[in-house]
C-alpha cells in the first residue's frame, strides 16, 4: 500500500494528511499532522506576504523615525536664525555648562540606539528578502551575512550586491555617530556684543565743564598723584595715567551679573604738558596765617613764557633758588 501527501485545509491551519494511492479497501485519515501556522509566510499574487514583522520596521515606527529627522533639522535652522537675528539664544551660567554641551549629545545617542536597532533588523533579514524573490545564489542567501563582519567591511559587500536598504541604514548610522561627536559643540558660551538703548542701565553720574572753576587749588590733586605714580596707589575713580572720563551710575539697580564689560559713548579729557624755559621773578613774602615759622617764608613768583605770564605762583622752597633768576 502507498501513501501521498495531500493538503487540507481546515479553519484556517494546512493539515498534510496521507491518502492511499490506489486501495479500495484502506481508508486512512488522521486529525494530526504537521501544522503551518497562519503568520508564516506565504505568496500570494506574486507577492510575499509575512504574518510577522519586527516592531521596529513597521510602518508607523519608521513614520516616527521620519518625524523626529524633519523635527531636528527643523529645530536647528530656527536656532541657528534665532542665534543670528538676536546674537545669541540666551543668557547662560558657566555652572551649567554639562546642560548645553552633553543634552544634545544625549538626544542623538538615543536616537542612535534605536536606528541600531533598525540597521540590525534589515541587515538580519536581508537573506529572505533574497529568497522571498526566488532562487538565488547561495552568497546572497543562506551565506549571506551583514552583522558579524566589520561594518566597514559590511556596507562595502551590501554596495557590491547592491542591496540598498543595508545600504541606507548602515549611511544613516553612520551619520549618527558623528553627529554624537559633533553634537557637545552645538552650544557654546561666549561673550556677544549687544546695543541697547534703555536708558535706565546707565546714567552719567559726572561731566566735564568750566563753570565755577577755582584757579586757586591747594596741594591735595598733586599729592594723588604723587601717590599714584610712585607710591603704587590707585587713581581716583574716573581717571587714568593719561585722562579722565566721565563716570556713571546704574541708577535702575538694573542686574549686571553675566555681563563681561560695557562700552557707552563719554567725554575725555586728555592733559599733554609741554615743558617750555621761564624767567622768573619773585619776592620773598611768608603765610603766617596759615603756617608757622620758618614754614612760613616762601617766593611768590611771576613766569614769564612765550605768550603767557604766570603770576603769585607759589614756590614753597626757601633756599633752593639761590639768586638764580632763570
Amino acid at each position: 500500500m502507498e501513501y501521498e501527501l495531500r493538503p487540507v485545509e481546515k479553519s484556517g491551519e494546512i493539515y498534510h494528511q496521507p491518502a492511499p494511492a490506489s486501495s479500495s479497501n484502506a481508508s486512512i485519515s488522521p486529525i494530526e499532522g504537521n501544522v503551518v501556522s497562519e503568520t508564516a509566510s506565504m505568496r500570494r499574487h506574486d507577492k510575499v506576504v509575512t504574518g510577522w514583522m519586527p516592531l521596529v520596521l513597521r510602518p508607523w515606527s519608521l513614520l516616527i523615525f521620519l518625524l523626529v529627522f524633519i523635527g531636528i533639522f527643523i529645530t536647528l535652522i530656527g536656532l541657528y536664525v534665532r542665534s543670528k537675528r538676536d546674537q545669541g539664544l540666551s543668557n547662560e551660567r558657566e555652572s551649567r555648562h554639562y546642560l548645553w554641551i552633553y543634552g544634545p549629545t544625549a538626544v542623538f545617542i538615543v536616537l542612535a540606539a534605536f536606528w541600531r536597532h533598525l540597521d540590525y533588523q534589515i541587515k538580519l533579514l536581508m537573506p529572505y528578502v533574497e529568497l522571498a524573490n526566488g532562487p538565488k545564489h547561495a552568497k546572497l542567501t543562506v551565506m549571506l551575512d551583514y552583522i558579524s563582519p566589520f561594518q566597514p567591511v559590511a556596507f562595502w559587500h551590501a554596495c557590491k550586491n547592491r542591496h540598498w536598504l543595508v545600504i541606507i541604514s548602515a549611511t544613516g548610522f553612520a551619520m549618527l555617530k558623528i553627529a554624537v561627536i559633533f553634537a557637545t559643540g552645538l552650544f557654546i558660551l561666549q561673550g556677544t556684543a549687544l546695543q541697547t538703548a534703555d536708558n535706565d542701565l546707565l546714567s552719567y553720574q559726572t561731566q566735564f565743564s568750566a563753570a565755577g572753576f577755582d584757579p586757586y587749588l591747594d596741594a591735595r590733586a598733586s599729592l594723588t598723584v604723587f601717590g599714584a605714580a610712585a607710591l603704587n596707589l590707585s587713581y581716583p575713580a574716573g581717571t587714568s595715567r593719561n585722562s579722565a572720563i566721565q563716570t556713571f551710575t546704574n541708577f535702575g539697580n538694573v542686574s549686571l551679573d553675566n555681563i563681561a564689560s560695557i562700552s557707552v559713548p563719554a567725554d575725555v579729557f586728555s592733559a599733554k604738558l609741554d615743558c617750555q624755559p621761564a624767567r622768573l621773578e619773585w619776592i620773598d613774602d611768608r603765610d603766617l596765617v596759615n603756617e608757622i615759622t620758618p614754614l612760613s617764608q616762601f617766593y611768590s613768583t611771576t613766569a614769564f613764557v612765550p605768550g603767557c605770564t604766570l603770576k603769585k605762583v607759589r614756590l614753597d622752597a626757601p633756599g633752593w633758588m639761590g639768586n638764580d633768576t632763570q
